[in-house]
């Protein structure tokens, strides 16, 4: 082997590992900057670089965050602004299973958003500035039974709440308490979204004690009740998430949303605002 190709081979080796080893310092960063923001149970990052070599320009195909026993309260990731050249992730993945929301039990909680933007410098001192995104995907499936304590949490006039799901409606079935006694009651209805953050009941059947409840009562009642769920005050996720479908199967209700990653400056002056 003469010295030129003995050295052009020894200086890929020499890029082979520094990429090599800027991988494994971004997925280190990328574990504890998810730390942060996941309390809780375990947490394990994977960063692929666009080729091999790509970690050294800065770029990866995906960042995929994977998790679980985690709880999540509010905005879990906010960009930064940056005066440097970012690094490009084309996707960041978060995959989270048994999470805690807000007090709220999670089956399964998936967040795939594009285009993400780093700053390359901070990765290498163990955190990682995120300094943009694209609008991505947010699907998450919760437990009937999780709604059901929601519910009774949220609601303070009723108890013993479970709830039933079929062919696209769900049921509330709990005692109500009416003049300091608890009545047998159902409402039976559609989930749809409203404004992209509540989520509201539709097409509803109430009962009370068994017996149907006359429609000027029932708005009355329901009104009390609406809405089930509102996105910023019950899950702190208004600045991150919109609310786009709700739908039940498989024992949850599913709930799919867009995602973003809000400046945390826009952030704080929105919450100010509020």
């Amino acid at each position: 082997m003469t010295d030129g190709v003995r050295d052009i081979v020894s200086g890929g080796i020499a890029l082979l590992a520094a990429a090599a080893l800027l991988r494994g310092l971004g997925e280190r960063a990328t574990r504890i900057t998810a730390r942060e923001a996941l309390n809780g149970g375990s947490l394990s990052a994977t960063v692929e670089p666009r080729g091999a070599l790509g970690l050294l320009a800065g770029r990866a195909t995906r960042v995929y965050v994977r998790g679980a026993a985690n709880s999540i309260d509010g905005v879990p990731f906010t960009a930064e602004q940056s005066t440097r050249s970012p690094g490009i992730a084309d996707r960041l993945v978060i995959d989270l299973r048994d999470v805690r929301v807000a007090g709220i039990d999670v089956r399964r909680l998936r967040a795939s958003i594009p285009r993400v933007a780093f700053d390359p410098v901070s990765a290498l001192s163990g955190h990682v500035r995120l300094t943009g995104a694209g609008t991505g995907t947010f699907e998450a499936e919760i437990p009937l039974g999780s709604i059901a304590v929601f519910l009774q949490r949220r609601f303070a006039s009723i108890s013993g709440a479970s709830i039933g799901a079929e062919g696209g409606y769900i049921t509330l079935s709990a005692d109500i308490d009416m003049m300091g006694s608890p009545v047998p009651f159902t409402a039976r209805g559609r989930p749809v979204v409203r404004a992209g953050r509540f989520i509201e009941i539709m097409e509803p059947q109430l009962t009370l004690s068994g017996a149907s409840v006359p429609d000027i009562l029932a708005g009355s009642m329901l009104s009390a009740l609406t809405p089930i769920l509102d996105l910023e005050s019950d899950l702190h996720a208004g600045g991150w998430l919109r609310l786009q479908s709700v739908s039940n199967g498989d024992g949850t209700v599913r709930i799919g949303a867009t995602a973003r990653l809000p400046v945390r400056g826009d952030l704080g002056r929105r919450r100010d605002g509020e």
